[in-house]
């Protein structure tokens, strides 16, 4: 049982590029994702197959946060 914004997440770390959910689904979904391969038009046209989704290329502007180790005893 996952999100819309959990499949994201995973095929962002599966196929190690990017990837941002702009379905606006708020529901969840049952099963298991069977990706046949790391190729991108492979895995959109399961996620079509499996969920009525699929894989978009695009560019997006997006912020990110970056941690760094502060030490306050020097």
């Amino acid at each position: 049982n996952f999100s819309s914004a959990q499949i994201a997440n995973s095929l962002e770390s599966y196929l190690g590029v990017p990837v941002v959910d702009e379905t606006g689904m708020a529901g969840r979904f049952d099963g298991e994702i069977a990706l046949p391969s790391k190729d991108p038009t492979r895995t959109s046209d399961a996620l079509s197959k499996q969920f009525g989704m699929r894989l978009e290329s695009a560019t997006r502007s997006v912020r990110r946060y970056i941690v760094e180790i502060h030490d306050s005893r020097k």
